[in-house]
């Protein structure tokens, strides 16, 4: 990702999502399954969206003005403002799709950030043996699963798609920098 890079993200999806709720407060508990409160962009929704699951847990209505109450305790009372708008563009009937498209991008956002992370550690390794590389190898793996441990979602799918997006990556720099790079390259293949 570059610094003009803009994550992946819909407002328009978390708004609908939102007011989907806010109008059918019975689609929260279908919501709750697909996402968290982090899967949101947009900061502010996030802590609706948090709102409503607190009030969710302790049996309260889900309604704009006990969603405001709730922000107000938690010190968020600048956002009581967009209830209204969320409202209004609520669609109740497409709340599961929002959420999933919501999720989605979250996993994406997830997924950019984690190949970031890969992408550097990779122009930084320099494994001078097969020891080193595995050692190197396996610290790009844990990292994998640790975000597929933080709830990410990553399926194995994409952790593997990105262990070898990984393995070539090093096998480009192995080429350039590594004498012995067809040997660390044969053992990647394994």
């Amino acid at each position: 990702m570059n610094s003009g890079h803009v994550p992946s993200h819909s407002l328009e999806h978390e708004q609908v999502l939102l007011g989907a709720i806010l109008i059918d407060p019975s689609k929260l508990d279908d919501v709750r399954e697909i996402l968290i409160a982090e899967d949101f962009y947009v900061p502010a929704y996030a802590e609706i969206f948090r709102s409503m699951v607190i009030l969710d847990d302790t049996s309260a209505p889900i309604e704009p003005f006990a969603i405001g109450e709730e922000l107000k305790r938690r010190g968020k009372s600048g956002l009581v403002g967009c209830l209204a708008e969320l409202a209004a563009e609520g669609l109740p009937s497409q709340a599961i799709r929002a959420a999933e498209t919501v999720k989605g991008l979250a996993e994406i956002r997830e997924i950019e950030r984690l190949t970031q992370a890969i992408n550097a550690e990779c122009r930084e390794a320099q494994p001078r043996s097969v020891v080193e590389f595995e050692e190197f190898k396996n610290r790009v793996e844990q990292r994998i699963f640790d975000a597929c441990e933080r709830r990410t979602h990553l399926t194995i799918e994409r952790a593997g798609d990105l262990v070898e997006a990984a393995r070539e990556r090093f096998a480009g720099y192995a080429r350039h920098e590594t004498p012995d790079s067809t040997s660390l390259i044969a053992r990647l293949a394994d």
